[in-house]
């Protein structure tokens, strides 16, 4: 995982709750070899879905790719059954694309682009 950090800048981050300082998962932003694109994944505790946390902290790190690693473009792979993340990508802007294979399972494919995005000042993620 340093080894990621330090070649591309890119990685793996937790996400906790700021208050207790409790752990709910973790999200990334990296690069998807079977693509060669650069993708954000996320996963967290099945007690905090849809209550924001997902979609704060894929704002935070898409910001990041665009503003601090000038990427133009970012993905996300996703199982076609997991509605919440689909419908959550949708929401934030992602467009859906054709289908593609990574190792050896279909997934879904979604994209964004830098162009028009909103720079949220402040809100890349800390790395530690």
């Amino acid at each position: 995982m340093v080894a990621g950090w330090n070649e591309t800048g890119m990685g793996w981050w937790t996400i906790r709750l700021k208050a207790e300082n409790h752990l709910i998962r973790q999200i990334c932003l990296r690069p998807e070899k079977d693509l060669g694109e650069i993708a954000v994944g996320y996963a967290l505790d099945a007690a905090f879905w849809r209550q924001g946390y997902a979609r704060e902290a894929l704002e935070a790190v898409v910001a990041y790719g665009f503003n601090e690693t000038f990427l133009d473009r970012v993905v996300a792979v996703v199982r076609s059954e997991n509605t919440g993340s689909r419908s959550l990508l949708e929401r934030w802007g992602f467009t859906q694309e054709p289908d593609v294979v990574v190792g050896t399972r279909t997934r879904c494919l979604y994209s964004t682009r830098a162009a028009g995005r909103v720079r949220m000042a402040g809100a890349a993620p800390r790395r530690r």
